[in-house]
């Protein structure tokens, strides 16, 4: 599933149905230039992730528990220090939104943020 671009337009994160990897690709040819698949056998990535610097990805994790999760271009995966309910949406600017069924929240990555 097409989950963002970067400003450029040259870059997308690709996330999967089934236990697939999250991937990053080049847009429009979509090389895979980044494959990460889930840290444990127990977890599997949401629909959404999103750009939120040049150097990082955030997404989340599903399975026993949800985790809010930075990604850093070597494919390491980083919990982040505060965790957000609700979806995960790409917004403009580095930024995303967390939706509930009442409250939306613009929220960006501070480096504070990774645990």
């Amino acid at each position: 599933m097409l989950s963002d671009v970067d400003h450029s337009g040259g870059v997308i994160i690709t996330t999967p149905h089934g236990g697939r990897p999250l991937a990053v690709r080049s847009f429009p040819g979509l090389e895979v230039l980044l494959s990460v698949e889930p840290p444990s056998d127990d977890e599997f990535w949401d629909y959404t992730a999103c750009f939120a610097s040049q150097d990082l990805i955030v997404g989340k994790l599903l399975g026993a528990s949800e985790r809010l999760v930075a990604i850093d271009l070597d494919g390491e995966v980083h919990d982040l220090a505060e965790q957000e309910p609700g979806g995960l949406i790409p917004g403009a600017h580095h930024t995303w939104l967390s939706a509930t069924d009442t409250t939306i929240r613009r929220r960006r990555l501070a480096l504070s943020h990774l645990a």
